[in-house]
């Protein structure tokens, strides 16, 4: 085994279990892990399948401790020959694996202060902070109908992929920003309208993604107090915000192909089509509102 092997143990909805620097999953064979760590592992990975469908309880105390403590013996076991990391915190190799403030679950971590919340975010990659947007996202919209898609507990998750494509797809066009920001207002930019998370859960946000996301995400947030002419003038100040209010109108638009009742519908439509005048207004890629528009019609 090569020195320094770069290991993560990550639960996430794109696979739980253990992965190499290269994000490539590292098999027990490869590691030559004694039976003890390979039969934990098996339990924690089934643990987590089995809550697949159950975003509320994708995250407890009891399964990340579960997830810490597996780290801990897998760095215990290969000792000097690799780095093992645990949600981006570096695992040791003493009794005591974790800092104090990093042996609680993640909420308490970043509520224990920001420098803890800086550790954090530091040693968080862009893909992991996307996935836990995306984690976030999905606990928070589960069961919520989209168009006349209800009998889908899950189905407001395939709105969500759209807007963050459509968001990655749009920043690589209009902006020098990489991708990962637009991609995780995409995936939050419905979560404080629709969840209404409390205070704890938003100074969470800032922690994991910094103000400067939450920002962009407030101005997503439509508010009857600002009325449309201050919703739109504000995402016109915010580069991400206007990309993915851009990508969310697209592919609110697109969906309309999927309204059954005809009167909702053209309400819809009329709604977008009237609305299309801000997009111009203060210049939110109003081409790209116009080209989904024509390819409805068409």
């Amino acid at each position: 085994m090569a020195n320094q092997l770069i290991l993560t143990i990550r639960p996430g909805y794109q696979g739980t279990g253990i992965y190499s620097g290269k994000n490539e999953v590292v098999t027990y064979a490869e590691l030559a892990l004694p039976d003890e760590i390979k039969s934990a592992l098996e339990i924690w990975i089934s643990w987590h399948r089995d809550s697949f469908y159950h975003p509320e309880d994708f995250v407890s105390d009891a399964f990340e401790a579960q997830g810490r403590e597996i780290s801990r013996h897998l760095k215990l076991f290969l000792k000097d020959s690799a780095d093992v990391t645990y949600r981006g915190i570096k695992i040791d190799s003493g009794e005591n694996n974790l800092p104090e403030a990093e042996n609680n679950e993640i909420t308490d971590l970043l509520q224990k202060n920001d420098a803890a919340a800086k550790h954090l975010s530091e040693h968080l990659s862009p893909v992991e902070k996307v996935k836990k947007a995306e984690e976030i996202a999905v606990r928070a919209h589960y069961n919520q109908p989209y168009g006349d898609h209800k009998e889908n507990g899950d189905y407001y998750r395939y709105h969500l992929d759209i807007v963050r494509n459509l968001s990655a797809r749009l920043a690589e066009k209009h902006s020098d920003q990489h991708p990962y920001k637009f991609e995780i207002a995409a995936l939050l930019h419905d979560y404080l309208e629709d969840a209404g998370p409390a205070d704890e859960d938003i100074l969470n946000l800032v922690r994991l993604f910094g103000k400067q996301t939450l920002q962009s995400i407030e101005k997503l947030t439509y508010r009857p107090d600002k009325g449309h002419e201050g919703y739109f003038r504000a995402i016109a100040e915010d580069e991400v915000a206007k990309i993915v209010k851009t990508a969310d109108r697209i592919a609110n638009i697109t969906a309309l192909r999927e309204i059954k009742d005809l009167k909702r519908r053209k309400e819809l439509f009329q709604k977008y089509a009237l609305q299309l005048e801000y997009f111009e207004r203060y210049e939110i890629f109003p081409d790209e509102i116009e080209e989904a528009i024509e390819a409805l019609l068409l």
